[in-house]
């Protein structure tokens, strides 16, 4: 039975969409999935930059309207289908976040977009992100529409299957046949398993690029039975590979065929039948496997393809830990879109606060200031502070609310999930001027020559502000 979209259309602001770090033109185990890594991979290898000029020069077109859902996880809204599209926007909307190499030319050409028509986009809810697969996979496998490479679309296919889909469920829904879905699970499990493998950065990089890696010449070479002898490799109940001898001989040899088909030495033009294929198996010397008997399967030498292994349990250490050099405690993210907060957190966690006490007070104060009017504005609460104050006293044109007033304001209107002790402590630091740890103080560090800051003195301020800071340095979905 066909699939029903009769999903809601809702205008959303553009800042509220976040891009899918699932995408499979992310590549596989990629280290990072901030929202500017994202656009940056996205903008430097999937043609971002002319969708903008488009837009800028012809607007949003209304046929193409985003797919999106809420996720379960952090309940934000994640574009399922159109992230390049609303990279593009996001890039016009905030040139700032782009890579440097692309920043003048999307500032260009956010200086002649309709940037008011396109803060908002008309985007489609859809009930969560399984039930946008059937939509991706025929717009992205069948169509013309920025076709995705074998390994992207082997990686969508292995999502559908971990998502609980059966193979024959998934060849219904791509028109394809079992035997070819099954070939792209074992596409899948091969590629990811040659992710998995440290070459060092510059043929990492190509190996890890699902854009132009030749998977097609490593299946052909799997598919074969001389290979899969020669591996100590057979096929499960499942038709996925397995192996029978030991996993560190399997990842000898197979290293040697990764490096020299991402090098192209092989591809499937030399490797064309079974006499090509013995004749560059004789090239194995001491990457040749050993039939020492053991026992692994392809896919799980992919699991965590590119991430560092899971470090095992740490013993307790004999000595006290060390206190972290900086102001911010270890673990603590920054997530929000604006590239000023960011890159002020950033160097704040950078400074050791022992030897910059005073580096590290500014720019708390300046990271406090800033990240609380941007998550007054992303609640749409300024306006009303704003038009609060000026009802009792006329401000001049461009005049700002004091980081006190956001602060008494915030607290006093904005839901912010903080209650019992940390609000009380956040409410004395606010307004109390004769507590040890308060705003005022945090002021002086700033303003005052004669009262220069202590490391103890601005950990306990961070102490206090601890559970806010964990609400504004995220922007709020």
């Amino acid at each position: 039975m066909s699939q029903d979209y009769n999903w809601p259309i809702k205008k959303i602001k553009v800042s509220s969409l976040r891009l899918d770090p699932a995408n499979p033109r992310i590549p596989a185990g990629s280290s990072s999935t901030s929202q500017r890594d994202i656009i940056a991979e996205l903008v430097r290898n999937d043609n971002v930059l002319s969708l903008a000029k488009s837009i800028a020069h012809n607007g949003f077109y209304p046929n193409e309207i985003p797919v999106t859902f809420i996720s379960k996880d952090d309940k934000k809204r994640y574009v399922a289908e159109g992230n390049r599209r609303v990279a593009a926007v996001k890039c016009l909307l905030s040139p700032e976040a782009t890579p440097s190499e692309f920043k003048s030319k999307f500032q260009q050409l956010s200086n002649v977009a309709n940037l008011k028509a396109i803060e908002s986009l008309n985007v489609v809810t859809a009930p969560d992100r399984k039930a946008t697969m059937p939509l991706l996979l025929d717009r992205h496998t069948h169509l013309q529409i920025e076709k995705w490479s074998r390994p992207m679309q082997a990686q969508f296919l292995q999502r559908l299957h971990a998502d609980g889909m059966t193979v024959e469920e998934i060849a219904a829904y791509s028109r394809s046949t079992v035997s070819d879905v099954r070939s792209m699970l074992r596409a899948d499990a091969l590629y990811k398993a040659a992710c998995s493998i440290d070459f060092g950065p510059k043929l990492n990089d190509k190996v890890r690029s699902p854009r132009t890696f030749p998977l097609s010449t490593l299946e052909r070479l799997f598919e074969s039975k001389v290979v899969l002898d020669f591996f100590g490799l057979e096929k499960d109940d499942a038709k996925l590979l397995k192996g029978k001898i030991k996993k560190a001989e399997f990842i000898k040899g197979f290293s040697k065929v990764v490096r020299d088909v991402t090098e192209k030495k092989v591809n499937s033009r030399n490797l064309n039948n079974a006499s090509s294929i013995r004749d560059y198996l004789k090239s194995f010397k001491s990457e040749k496997p050993k039939k020492t008997k053991g026992r692994f399967s392809i896919r799980d030498l992919g699991e965590g393809a590119g991430k560092p292994p899971k470090s095992k349990p740490a013993k307790k250490p004999k000595t006290k830990p060390k206190a972290p050099t900086s102001l911010v405690p270890s673990g603590t993210l920054c997530s929000c879109e604006s590239v000023r907060i960011q890159d002020v957190f950033a160097e704040l966690k950078k400074l050791n606060l022992k030897n910059y006490p005073n580096a590290s007070a500014i720019l708390l104060r300046t990271l406090l200031e800033l990240a609380v009017h941007n998550h007054l504005e992303k609640v749409g609460k300024i306006e009303e502070l704003v038009n609060k104050i000026q009802k009792k006293q006329q401000k001049p044109k461009g005049w700002a609310p004091t980081l006190r007033q956001m602060l008494k304001f915030m607290l006093e209107n904005v839901e912010l999930g903080i209650r019992g002790q940390p609000l009380t402590a956040l409410e004395t630091f606010t307004n109390d001027k004769k507590n040890p740890v308060c705003l005022d103080g945090l002021d002086k560090f700033t303003h005052n020559k004669y009262l220069p800051p202590k490391e103890t003195d601005l950990r306990r301020i961070w102490v206090t502000l601890g559970p806010l800071m964990e609400v504004i340095l995220v922007d709020p979905a």
